[in-house]
């Protein structure tokens, strides 16, 4: 798949975006994509047992209620099957071999006895127990939700038992991002699960904690619905970390942000360069615009062209984005720096200031600091852009005069700054850029 086709499947998940989103409060994540998120936090589905699945149910019943049995689980830490129990039985001691148990405690409930078995001895062991078969078919072992027990009726059990599938996320470098972050992939965990009806029902609503209605900003739906699409494409991709919601397309070089983790409203790190500066691209899907940073971008780096281009942008992106005054212009002064190929990075952190946003050059330097004050002095923004090492600082005002400007002239700081300082009111709709205290440009906006 090339390009194009890369932005026209991308143009889908926007359009598709939109409508999902629409139905979301009311219908929840569609279980498809649920299926699809990698959360690595509690994600879980439950389906029914196969004749063969329930046949292994009934033998782990059996031996349950014998034994008194709490859970059957694999530890991978120490390569051993757990059978563990709440009352000693000497009978799993013999079969197994075993000089003495373990005693555990988890939480508040009482102590519980743990018989081991290594995993190269487990299929004789299980078999000699009459439960041959379970880690074939549920590799995870076999549990009961807080509400049954060995102690429940023989009966009830077996029409609790459910297969209870769990999402893992298994890391795995790519050689295509050298020494960046790695990606993961997305492993499942199947255990054969003892549900009452209310856990059952818990579990088909929430498939994982934050919820059908999607409140939290951690619900990865966005993504799962990126992954669909190239899953439908036969695109080969792979994930990255979970929080930053991005897929790598390995054979495009090409990675895809669908929350704009580096786009022009959320805050973000500098990562962005170490990608383009290896050879990736980056698309960015940025509330319903599909933004591109190419590897091989050509950056407006002249001053007097930057600065142009922000007088006779400003006005148009502010009236297109959504938001309050100031998350207007941080969006559309974001999007000018985009436009002149630098990364825009809002939200900066430097020397336990915020500013608002900054612009990345190709190797990551702050070409131009941006701060937006629609109310107050505008006099501490002056250091706090100054702080982050800039060519250009814009500081953007809204105020009924330009006098506040024209005061800087015999503002003392301004002699030291090494930066050039340009000076926006989008009340009068002027613009001023200063060389140290002198006005070397003033401008209309628009």
């Amino acid at each position: 798949m090339d390009r194009t086709e890369v932005i026209q499947l991308l143009k889908e998940y926007v359009t598709l975006e939109r409508s999902i989103a629409a139905r979301i409060s009311e219908d929840g994540v569609p279980t498809e994509l649920c299926r699809l998120c990698n959360t690595p936090d509690d994600k879980r589905f439950i389906d029914e047992l196969n004749h063969h699945q329930l046949e292994i149910a009934r033998r782990v019943v059996a031996f349950a209620i014998r034994y008194k049995v709490v859970s059957i689980s694999k530890e991978v830490e120490s390569s051993e099957i757990w059978i563990k129990t709440a009352e000693e039985a000497p009978v799993l001691t013999r079969v197994l071999s075993l000089s003495g148990t373990r005693r555990v405690r988890v939480g508040a409930s009482p102590w519980l006895h743990v018989y081991p078995v290594p995993f190269a001895d487990a299929p004789r062991i299980l078999q000699n127990l009459r439960i041959r078969g379970l880690l074939d078919e549920f590799d995870g072992g076999a549990s009961f939700c807080s509400h049954l027990s060995f102690a429940t009726p023989q009966r009830e059990l077996l029409q609790s038992a459910m297969k209870f599938t769990k999402h893992v996320r298994r890391y795995r470098p790519v050689e295509a991002l050298h020494d960046l972050y790695g990606v993961y992939g997305q492993g499942e965990i199947t255990h054969l699960y003892f549900c009452c009806g209310r856990c059952c029902a818990d579990i088909q609503e929430n498939a994982c904690r934050f919820g059908p209605e999607v409140r939290s900003r951690y619900c990865q739906w966005r993504l799962a619905l990126l992954m669909k699409l190239l899953q439908d494409a036969g695109m080969s991709y792979s994930l990255g970390e979970w929080y930053r919601k991005d897929v790598f397309l390995n054979k495009a070089r090409v990675l895809i942000s669908v929350e704009t983790p580096y786009g022009s409203q959320q805050r973000t790190d500098s990562k962005v360069v170490e990608y383009l500066k290896r050879g990736v691209d980056l698309i960015v899907i940025d509330e319903g615009r599909i933004v591109e940073f190419r590897h091989d971008r050509e950056i407006v780096s002249d001053l007097n062209a930057v600065v142009g281009r922000i007088v006779t942008s400003l006005q148009t992106y502010e009236r297109m984005e959504q938001g309050s005054d100031h998350e207007r212009y941080v969006k559309a002064l974001a999007r000018i720096g985009s436009d002149c190929g630098f990364v825009p990075v809002t939200e900066r952190r430097v020397k336990g200031s915020i500013v608002d946003c900054v612009w990345l050059d190709a190797e990551g330097d702050v070409f131009a600091a941006i701060e937006v004050e629609t109310s107050g002095s505008f006099k501490k923004d002056i250091v706090s852009t100054w702080e982050t090492g800039p060519e250009l600082a814009v500081i953007c005002i809204a105020r009924k005069t330009d006098s506040p400007i024209h005061a800087l002239a015999g503002y003392e700081l301004l002699k030291v700054i090494p930066h050039t300082l340009l000076v926006v009111n989008t009340a009068t709709e002027n613009a001023y850029l200063f060389d140290k205290q002198e006005v070397v440009g003033q401008y209309q906006l628009g």
